[in-house]
């Protein structure tokens, strides 16, 4: 086991960073709201992410820790896929009526349907794991390499429609936050120390995320519904 344990430190600040955001929404998060409770979702998939990649030097040899392990893929399958009807909901309640359109909401709800097919086959049922110690955080990896195809939608499609969002409601931090993962997982790709700049740039894009909601849960909080 190497003894840098530097990088786990770092991911287990950023499991406490998701903590910390989570105690920072219930300051002002209203419990009614199904965006908030998706985001929720997404950020206890952060936390279970960034605390089993942070022990793995330490727990790679239980029997619990690799079962386990494989949640962190269906975290992200299981919730990532609706973020773009987040951003739906945001874009109505900036003034976009072309967002009301009932065709866009069924077009969106298929790719979030035919996303969770493609992610529970081959991230949940197909998924075989392999050990690897990249910058020494022992842990388990995806034996098979390939695009996480329904992420780099997911996040394409918020880059989009965090555009007219920005431009109706003059707020550029979704746009930001969804842009600087997308640019992030893309140069980094490959990189052995790639999962440390992943996993903080899902941090930014969480504290974005966050900010978006809690910026038009103000301006209109009874349109829950949108």
């Amino acid at each position: 086991m190497n003894q840098d344990v530097m990088p786990n430190l770092i991911l287990a600040s950023f499991a406490l960073a998701i903590v910390l955001l989570f105690v920072w929404s219930l300051q002002w998060g209203d419990k009614h709201s199904p965006r908030l409770w998706l985001l929720w979702a997404l950020m206890a998939g952060m936390l279970f992410d960034n605390s089993m990649q942070a022990i793995g030097n330490w727990t790679i040899d239980s029997d619990w820790y690799q079962p386990l392990s494989r949640l962190r893929w269906a975290a992200h399958v299981l919730v990532l896929p609706f973020l773009s009807l987040f951003a739906l909901s945001l874009m109505r309640l900036s003034g976009i009526q072309w967002a009301h359109n009932r065709l866009l909401k069924l077009a969106l709800w298929l790719i979030v349907l035919g996303s969770l097919a493609y992610g529970i086959w081959h991230d949940i049922l197909l998924l075989e794991l392999s050990q690897t110690s990249p910058l020494g955080v022992t842990k388990y990896t995806s034996a098979v390499k390939s695009l996480p195809y329904p992420t780099i939608l997911a996040n394409l499609l918020v880059i989009l429609m965090a555009i007219p969002i920005w431009r109706a409601a003059r707020w550029p931090w979704l746009f930001a936050g969804a842009a600087f993962i997308f640019i992030t997982n893309a140069v980094t790709a490959g990189q052995a120390w790639g999962f440390i700049a992943a996993n903080f740039a899902e941090v930014v894009f969480a504290v974005s995320l966050l900010a978006s909601e809690r910026y038009f849960s103000a301006l209109a909080p009874s349109q829950y519904n949108k």
